[in-house]
């Protein structure tokens, strides 16, 4: 197995390899948000979100699509014939978003959560996904699918695909509000 690549940063698409980034991006996630220091630092250049909002966007965006996916696994009709929109193609094949583009849906926005509710779901959402890992097969081969708000809808393959990319974007902000913040004061930062 080659070396992992940091959490940040995404690897040819590919689902064994989604599935073990998604993995590796729970420990990184789980640091900040357990860290209450690191879970507050700011850097307004960077995002108007702080380094854990960032990290809870993240696991709150992960859990729902781990549900999701459960979902389009016990109904592999539900949404057959949906369409993926064409925007969707170039960021699964890329594993990258463009910055500040798009405003998180209301529901996966975290600022109205704690910092504690945040650090209760990680064990959940990581048994989820780990539930997810074990059944690659299916998952690779299931024709059910739901929607995403800007790119339509996606497979159970595709919106693993997805996970990793979002995880590593927001884990990608989090270490830069990270390197912003502590330039200048001493810190050293710890993504």
């Amino acid at each position: 197995m080659p070396a992992m690549t940091p959490p940040w940063q995404l690897d040819p698409w590919n689902l064994p390899a989604d599935l073990r980034k998604i993995e590796q991006q729970w420990t990184a996630l789980g640091e900040i948000l357990e860290d209450p220091a690191r879970y507050e630092l700011r850097h307004a250049a960077t995002s108007g979100w702080r380094c854990g909002d960032q990290a809870g966007h993240a696991l709150i965006a992960a859990f729902g699509i781990a549900r999701g996916i459960e979902r389009a696994l016990a109904e592999p009709e539900r949404d057959r014939d949906g369409k993926r929109e064409d925007a969707a193609v170039a960021v699964l094949q890329s594993g990258i978003f463009s910055r500040g583009r798009v405003q998180a849906p209301e529901r996966l926005d975290p600022t109205g959560r704690s910092r504690e509710e945040l650090v209760a779901m990680i064990t959940p959402t990581m048994v989820a996904w780990s539930s997810l890992a074990s059944r690659a097969d299916t998952l690779a081969t299931s024709t059910g699918r739901f929607p995403h708000f800007l790119f339509g809808y996606l497979t159970s393959a595709e919106w693993v695909r997805f996970c990793a990319i979002h995880n590593a974007h927001h884990l990608a902000l989090a270490r830069d509000i990270e390197v912003a913040a502590s330039a200048g004061h001493g810190h050293t930062h710890h993504i």
